[in-house]
Parts: structure tokens; sequence; C-alpha cells
């Protein structure tokens, strides 16, 4: 999402020319993975949860499979955003089967998609996105 524009599916990326540098941006479009965190706890202080990413995998008693990025979590319940933008909640003993995928990204790698001109141009439009406007 850019300026409330959008998809609600990955991070805000309205000033992630402030926050991340060239290197980063680059890394992050060819190695999605590089940058999540391998491990964490749901409840760090020092970072707010939206940007505590965490993709989870989960199976209910009844078998429904649902798959997306953890929106809030406490000792009960988890909630979840799936790709399409719905979000759904569980309590924790409804769940079969419930997989925190850390240090993974759903996001794929443009490496094999953009051209070299292509992704610097991507990666200069990004680096622009200041959220000064």
């Amino acid at each position: 999402m850019i300026r409330g524009e959008g998809g609600v599916f990955g991070p805000d990326l309205s000033d992630v020319g402030r926050r991340r540098s060239i290197a980063y941006l680059r890394r992050a479009l060819l190695d999605p993975n590089a940058d999540v965190p391998q491990s964490y706890s749901a409840w760090r202080s020092d970072v707010s949860l939206p940007e505590n990413f965490l993709y989870v995998r989960l199976a209910t008693h009844g078998g429904q499979e649902f798959a997306g990025v953890r929106v809030n979590e406490d000792t009960f319940s988890i909630q979840i955003r799936e790709a399409t933008g719905a979000v759904h909640s569980f309590l924790k003993s409804d769940l079969a089967e419930l997989h925190k995928d850390f240090g993974k990204s759903p996001m794929p790698s443009y490496g094999a998609v953009l051209k070299t001109n292509e992704l610097d141009d991507l990666v200069a439009f990004l680096t622009s996105l200041r959220a000064d406007k």
C-alpha cells in the first residue's frame, strides 16, 4: 500500500524510502526472505506487531485451512489477514494446526521477472517514497 492505495497484505510503503536503504530495497526484491526475522516473541516491546512480520498457516479442527499474515495474537487467539484482504479470527483451542513461518515471506523474488533496468527503476521509485507529499 502507498498513501492509502493498494492492498493491505504487505507493509505500508508510503515512507519506505525514508526507512530503508537502496541496498536493503534491492535485496528485498531479489531475496524476500533475507531480512525477515528468523524468530522472535509475539510481544516484542521494541517493534509494533504490524512491523513484526509473521506468515502463518493454520487448520481448524473442522478441516478448514488458512494462510496469511498475523494481524494480532494473544495467549488464546490469533487473527490473520489473507492475501485477498480477508481477516479471520481464531481461538487457538479451535485449531488442529498452527504453523508460524519465521524467516519466510510470501513475496516472490523478482530477480527472474525484472530486467536490470526495471529493477533499478523500481528501487529508485521505492527510494523516492518518503510520505512527505
